[in-house]
This record gives C-alpha cells, structure tokens and sequence, in this order.
C-alpha cells in the first residue's frame, strides 16, 4: 500500500526516488544519497545495539570521538 507523503515543508518537489527524512508522513528535507546511508546505518547500529550484537563498523566515524555541540548550540552555550 503506497502512502501519502506531504511535501509543503521541501523547496522543490522531490523526483521520484529522492531520499527524504520524514516524520509522521511529512517530509522535512531532502536528503543526498551519502546522508540517507548515515541515517540508515544508524538506524541499523541501533537495533544491532538492542539485540546484543557488533555495531560498531556501523558508525565507525563516531567511535573514539568526542562528542560535539551543533554550531547553533555551541554558540547558546559558549563553547
């Protein structure tokens, strides 16, 4: 069954097959293929994660990393 996605939040209509992150049968953004591949990984780490399993290789650019504040958060907290 095809769903309905609302697209008034995008600057352009997406092309059929374009990656987009939603919420809730909205789209908020338009996503390149690179991103939507970070997203899915995660979202993979995170049920590994759950089921006891090695996720690690999954979000390899996060491990052994500090944490960071966003841009527009480490300017609220002076950092």
């Amino acid at each position: 069954m095809a769903a309905l996605m609302d697209t008034a939040l995008l600057d352009r209509t997406p092309e059929p097959g374009s990656w987009l992150l939603t919420h809730i049968d909205v789209a908020i953004r338009s996503l390149d293929e690179d991103e939507a591949e970070h997203i899915a990984d995660a979202l993979e780490a995170l049920q590994r994660a759950a089921r006891g399993e090695d996720f690690e290789h999954l979000i390899s650019d996060l491990v052994d990393r500090e944490p960071q504040l966003p841009p527009h958060l480490q300017e609220q907290s002076g950092t």
